[in-house]
């Protein structure tokens, strides 16, 4: 919240997908497919890599958890398999801020 520049949207929508998987596990499929559904959006704008992390992968795997939970609806939320939550991964490359 204090951080001025627009990097803060990057730290915004990585927790948004946290948060949303957080709901998943949870079994909140409205929660869970929200904050999927804007931390993508938000992230997109800092793909394909940004401060040394693979947003562009993120962002991908996270919308395929997306169409999954939408596919099994809310009724079947607990039967996706918690193993395909993504990770966030590094590109090896620092960026300075």
């Amino acid at each position: 919240m204090q951080e001025p520049r627009r990097v803060r949207f990057l730290y915004q929508g990585i927790l948004q997908v946290g948060v949303g998987f957080y709901h998943l596990k949870n079994g909140n499929w409205r929660g869970a497919t929200g904050l999927l559904r804007n931390g993508a959006v938000r992230l997109k704008e800092f793909e394909p890599e940004s401060l040394g992390i693979d947003v562009a992968r993120l962002v991908r795997e996270s919308e395929t958890c997306l169409g999954e939970l939408e596919a099994l609806g809310r009724e079947r939320v607990r039967e996706f398999d918690l193993s395909r939550i993504p990770k966030v991964t590094f590109t090896g490359q620092q960026a300075s801020s």
